[in-house]
């Protein structure tokens, strides 16, 4: 299902630029990333708040119509999530500094914008699948907990690996690592403003791929019973070379 929807993404986007004027040029913005997590019959889920990562790469626009168009491009879009230490404290504990996991994704989105004509300018509504695949990724804390006028600090960093299925090989040589699921896919939407060559957006990215992999160990673990996913806010401006 996964390589089918990459491979009509693919398709799509190649059959489309011959009937379309076709636009592109560097896009740069910002995600507000966070995980949400599902975790089956289980007592605990982690607080997270927003991390700030980058996102940076190329865009194309296919434009069909004054008011309608695609618009896809290959990203360098970064994700993972912060985590709230206070709420995830106990009673009686206090944390100061922070936990984090971030991730940099190579990116395929494809989204359909139907535009609103305002003067010269456009503001525009879109929303469509991406597909990505995880490249990069590290697990950082540097954090004090006090609990009784006692304080300890903690500092460490690790790897993130991406795999879609693991076992206990994978965790032999190092212990202090993290594996997330390779691919990473879902649906984003949101609203743009389009005036001449620049295009403004802001939108979301609901991921809906499970990023625990799969156990191909020993014993009985399901990893949907510990599932959690992707979750983007972005902003961004492009600036479009080409077309009309």
């Amino acid at each position: 299902m996964k390589k089918l929807l990459l491979l009509v993404t693919l398709v799509t986007v190649f059959c489309l630029s011959s009937i379309a004027q076709i636009s592109f040029g560097p896009k740069v913005g910002l995600n507000l990333a966070k995980y949400s997590y599902n975790y089956k019959d289980a007592d605990y889920e982690p607080d997270v708040k927003m991390l700030m990562a980058p996102l940076v790469g190329v865009a194309v626009n296919f434009q069909f119509t004054d008011a309608l168009a695609l618009q896809s491009g290959l990203l360098f879009s970064g994700k993972g999530s912060s985590y709230d230490l206070d709420k995830n404290a106990d009673e009686g504990y206090k944390y100061d500094g922070y936990s984090r996991t971030s991730t940099g994704y190579l990116e395929l989105p494809v989204n359909v914008a139907f535009g609103i004509a305002i003067g010269e300018s456009q503001i525009q509504i879109f929303a469509g699948p991406y597909v990505a695949y995880g490249i990069m990724g590290k697990c950082k804390w540097d954090y004090t907990v006090t609990h009784d006028g006692n304080s300890e600090t903690y500092k460490d960093d690790y790897k993130v690996k991406f795999k879609n299925k693991v076992d206990e090989s994978d965790y032999e040589d190092d212990e202090n690592i993290d594996y997330q699921t390779a691919l990473d896919y879902g649906v984003g939407f949101g609203i743009g403003f389009k005036t001449g060559p620049v295009l403004i957006n802001a939108g979301y990215e609901l991921g809906l791929s499970n990023l625990t992999p799969k156990w191909g160990g020993e014993g009985d673990y399901d990893n949907n019973d510990w599932k959690y996913t992707n979750g983007v806010i972005n902003v961004s401006v492009s600036y479009l070379f080409g077309g009309k």
